[in-house]
């Protein structure tokens, strides 16, 4: 019988570390959130977060949300780069 309670103590303690990854996960999300305004000012900075969520987030996440978060680090670095290229000088080449 007590080998039958560890597994179930086993499996209770994943899920609370699987419970604090997702709350984790949720409120890295939240700030990202309150970034996305900021784009314009500070694109590298939403960057530089986004960086951080896809890493810690890859095992956490479904995969379409991933996905999207990857699809929105591809428009922030785009909008980044003409950013920079527009101070420049290089509007052209945009």
């Amino acid at each position: 019988m007590t080998e039958w309670a560890t597994i179930v103590e086993r499996a209770i303690k994943e899920c609370r570390e699987r419970e604090q990854r997702i709350r984790t996960a949720r409120k890295q999300l939240e700030r990202l959130l309150e970034l996305l305004p900021e784009v314009e000012q500070r694109p590298f900075a939403l960057l530089s977060k986004l960086d951080e969520l896809l890493e810690k987030l890859s095992d956490t996440l479904p995969q379409q949300p991933l996905q999207e978060l990857q699809e929105l680090r591809k428009w922030v670095n785009q909008y980044a780069v003409c950013g920079m290229l527009a101070v420049h000088g290089c509007v052209g080449f945009v």
